[in-house]
């Protein structure tokens, strides 16, 4: 398994789960993608967004919240938003 993250030392919640994943050798079911708020400069809030928005994306998925890794991008400094939605498409 392969993968790439910012160089970058300041590193949004994403990154940070991201690399944690990877650290563990799972195996990568999917990744969850969000635009519009990067969930960076968030503190402990952005954090737990990440933890729950993995969580509630795995559950969907019927996948373990640590085979799926996180990726966000938009305005910094904005908390990523706490809304249910359903997975745009799962693929077989």
């Amino acid at each position: 398994m392969g993968a790439t993250f910012t160089q970058n030392k300041v590193l949004a919640a994403p990154v940070v789960y991201s690399k944690a994943i990877y650290r563990e050798r799972q195996t990568i079911r999917g990744v969850l993608i969000n635009s519009g708020q990067a969930n960076a400069a968030t503190g402990e809030t952005g954090w737990t967004d990440a933890m729950i928005t993995a969580a509630a994306a795995a559950g969907e998925l019927g996948i373990y919240p640590n085979s799926l890794m996180l990726a966000s991008t938009g305005v910094i400094g904005k908390r990523i938003k706490m809304v249910r939605s359903s997975p745009a498409a799962v693929l077989p």
